[in-house]
């Protein structure tokens, strides 16, 4: 996990120095920072067993409520985290969880890195959903959602749809016309308030409704193609099923935040 987040920032560096060094700096810049970090990885110890009395060394509860440090502990317990005790938690106990996971990691990254455990890869998701974009609205419909599908299968092509779609929509600076995205500093200048976690200069999307509404023509569009198999259009139709459930708890989400 470490790795890929290093390796993925070790792109993103190495994109931006094209356009002052040759691509072979460049690719010897990324083949020497992936050996670091791979000696880095090598020489650091990774604990994933007694979650709790290693994270309390580094005082790592003091922050949370009473209720959230007894909630926290009790998944810990056994160092393995469910699907089922994620989808207990309502979405500001995940993210706070999900913060303290990625806190518990950095506490004394060059002796150690605290990593936990999970039961399968839906965990991570629903713990990812929580801090996918900058608007708490959206994120709670997601993870909400995510919580509803109890296919594992399904619930992964639902995620990544939505993901791949906010990958490339959701901060950065690309075509912006359909998806309604416009600059930070209009966002901001718009609704009054300051967006934490994303990048002066970039795009943002103005509408999340809008990038819900777009998502779920096109899966309508792609699930009623004659010239796809039986079987791609169910899966179509089950991410188009589940986008409808999307829309249909942002709504709610909003309608309650108001």
């Amino acid at each position: 996990m470490i790795l890929g987040t290093y390796l993925n920032y070790s792109n993103h560096t190495n994109l931006n120095s094209l356009n002052k060094s040759s691509k072979n700096d460049s690719f010897d810049n990324y083949i020497e920072e992936s050996n670091q970090m791979k000696k880095f990885i090598e020489n650091t110890k990774i604990v994933n067993k007694n979650l709790i009395d290693s994270i309390e060394k580094y005082d790592g509860f003091s922050t949370l409520s009473s209720e959230d440090k007894k909630l926290f502990k009790e998944i810990l317990y056994d160092d393995y985290i469910t699907f089922d005790e994620i989808k207990k938690l309502d979405y500001e106990q995940a993210k706070k969880f999900d913060e303290l996971r990625q806190k518990s990691m950095h506490f004394n990254m060059q002796e150690e890195i605290i990593m936990f455990s999970f039961e399968d890869d839906s965990v991570s998701k629903m713990l990812s959903a929580t801090n996918i974009t900058y608007d708490n609205d959206f994120n709670n419909a997601f993870f909400e959602t995510l919580k509803e599908i109890d296919n594992e299968k399904e619930r992964h092509q639902f995620y990544w749809q939505v993901a791949t779609g906010l990958g490339s929509k959701n901060t950065r600076s690309v075509s912006t016309k359909d998806f309604g995205m416009i600059t930070i500093e209009e966002s901001n200048k718009r609704s009054g308030r300051e967006l934490l976690n994303v990048g002066e200069g970039t795009y943002v999307l103005s509408s999340f409704e809008h990038f819900i509404y777009k998502l779920l023509k096109e899966f309508k569009d792609l699930s009623t193609n004659p010239n796809i198999s039986l079987e791609t259009s169910v899966i179509y139709k089950l991410i188009y099923k589940n986008l409808s459930k999307l829309e249909k708890n942002h709504q709610e989400i909003k309608r309650d935040s108001i």
